[in-house]
């Protein structure tokens, strides 16, 4: 009989996909569908979405470090971190937020779970001890070995004693509103980054684009505890955006806070955002907030 044909050679494997832009998200960007893509498969019955957002989140968990720390920067194809810089700021912030919020929201333990393990990450590593000057804010650090990667603190940072009121941390979250609250009274405004110690600005990110990060933590604080203080806080910022940012046709950003300058410039989020937050401040109904409503 003839003797069997030889087997065809294996095929080679493709090679690895190349590393480019294509390939990178943020943290943020990639864990922040939780409450989205949920309400929707909440509001279609179709669990697809949930499922989706569910598994971005949960892979950049998967990929933290031994410290319990993620990075900011994530490359979707090949599973691992380009960017090592762990923070709470830009390419972070509101990945921590959905995690506790997607808990509040749906019951999801998993989520509050997953959230419990990076807050206590970010607690023990990032957390400086008071300068000389007696301000203290979390910094970004390498998420591997804790070292710090930058003395300078971002305007989006603010946001998190507003999450912190969410977990229950009352203290923690006055003290640290307390330092943000600082920097704006030492420049007049937050800037995009400044100084561990309010000495300066970032030489090349010294302007305020109208955030609310740090309004909307001063709202939480307020609505958790009725202090009259994060009140009056409220009113500085009111009449700070009204008398130095109104512009003809609405508000300006500001291009640098020591100068004072203001850019031709309102970003969608200050109406979304910014007013959205003065606005239940003082508003009656704003006190009902936290331990009954989950706003993104």
């Amino acid at each position: 009989s003839p003797s069997p044909s030889p087997s065809p050679p294996p095929l080679p494997s493709p090679p690895p996909a190349p590393l480019n832009r294509d390939n990178l998200t943020c943290t943020a960007c990639a864990g922040t569908l939780l409450l989205e893509f949920g309400t929707l498969s909440l509001l279609t019955g179709n669990p697809t979405y949930l499922s989706a957002a569910d598994r971005a989140a949960r892979a950049l968990y998967d990929s933290r470090s031994s410290l319990d720390l993620v990075g900011s920067q994530y490359d979707v194809v090949h599973s691992t971190w380009t960017s090592t810089a762990s923070s709470i700021g830009p390419g972070a912030d509101s990945y921590y937020e959905y995690l506790l919020k997607s808990f509040l929201l749906f019951g999801r333990r998993r989520d509050l779970e997953m959230f419990v393990q990076l807050y206590d990450g970010t607690r023990r590593h990032l957390n400086l001890p008071r300068t000389f000057r007696g301000f203290s804010f979390p910094v970004d650090v390498d998420m591997e070995t804790g070292r710090i990667s930058g003395a300078f603190i971002s305007s989006l940072a603010a946001f998190w004693p507003g999450l912190q009121v969410l977990a229950g941390q009352d203290e923690a979250a006055a003290e640290l509103h307390g330092n943000f609250s600082a920097a704006w009274r030492r420049f007049g405004w937050i800037p995009e980054q400044f100084l561990v110690d309010l000495g300066q600005v970032h030489p090349h990110d010294s302007g305020y684009h109208l955030r609310p990060e740090f309004i909307e933590s001063n709202f939480m604080l307020y609505s958790a505890t009725q202090d009259p203080e994060y009140l009056r806080m409220a009113r500085v910022l009111q009449s700070t955006l009204q008398q130095l940012n109104r512009a003809p046709c609405g508000f300006a950003a500001v291009s640098n806070v020591v100068q004072g300058h203001l850019s031709d410039l309102q970003e969608s989020f200050f109406l979304s955002e910014t007013l959205k937050y003065l606005f239940l401040t003082f508003s009656p109904a704003g006190r009902f907030v936290v331990g009954y409503f989950v706003i993104s």
